[in-house]
């Protein structure tokens, strides 16, 4: 009886699951190509911000940082790029795949990050 019920459970939270993950993925695709370029309009500026905010005049903490986020460092500044840049590439697969034109599409958190590196690593 106990593993019935157990079994019972465990199948409602397994269909459950499903159900909310389809709902989520439904939302995912129901935006336009407009908001999808919206996002990564978005995404771009976080890095972009960030940036700036953190390392307009620290080469090497810059350097540093860009390490840590490479490797995937545990922390929050890190952690929050490599989100970002998750986040753009699954918006950016999405909209590929709805026939968007994402010739337009700002460069990825990570690779906006690298490059004010290397405008940094120039003005120096």
């Amino acid at each position: 009886m106990i593993y019935k019920n157990g079994f019972l459970a465990v199948a409602s939270m397994v269909l459950l699951a499903g159900c909310s993950t389809q709902a989520a993925q439904a939302g995912k695709s129901a935006k336009s190509c407009a908001e999808r370029l919206q996002f990564a309009q978005k995404a771009n500026d976080f890095a972009s911000r960030n940036f700036i905010k953190n390392y307009s005049s620290d080469l090497k903490g810059a350097e540093a940082q860009l390490f840590l986020i490479q490797e995937k460092g545990p922390g929050s500044f890190s952690a929050n790029y490599n989100a970002a840049e998750r986040d753009y590439a699954d918006n950016l697969q999405a909209a590929n795949a709805a026939g968007c034109d994402t010739a337009a599409y700002p460069l990825s958190p990570i690779a906006e990050f690298k490059q004010q590196l290397g405008r940094l690593k120039a003005a120096q």
